[in-house]
């Protein structure tokens, strides 16, 4: 559920620095739930056993239980937005470009 909710916002304006306050709070909540599924368990044991190293970056820890690992939002790939790409479509280059062919085209147009 997570996943797709960050491919749909990854449009937006700081999507990263929402994605990564969320992995924090799902991390917290997380932790929580683990505490609450084992009461007799200490906390250092339970992060021996569910706070691992990531399977995709090694550097990074996140939990984890056997292959499942806690998917983080901040990984999601970012888009640019709208208005980045307005300006590549209004660069000097392209725009005289576009003059150039239109120059081009009406005139054989014209002539015909």
């Amino acid at each position: 559920m997570l996943r797709g909710w960050a491919n749909y916002y990854r449009y937006c304006a700081r999507a990263g620095r929402v994605f990564t306050d969320l992995d924090w709070y799902v991390g917290k909540r997380l932790w929580h739930w683990l505490r609450w599924k084992r009461p007799k368990a200490h906390g250092r044991g339970i992060l021996q056993d569910h706070h691992l190293r990531s399977l995709r970056r090694p550097t990074r820890r996140l939990w984890r239980d056997g292959k499942a690992e806690q998917h983080l939002l901040a990984w999601t790939p970012r888009a640019g937005t709208a208005t980045a790409g307005w300006r590549r479509l209004t660069s000097p280059r392209l725009l005289e470009s576009w003059m150039h062919n239109e120059r081009c085209t009406s005139g054989s147009v014209k002539g015909d």
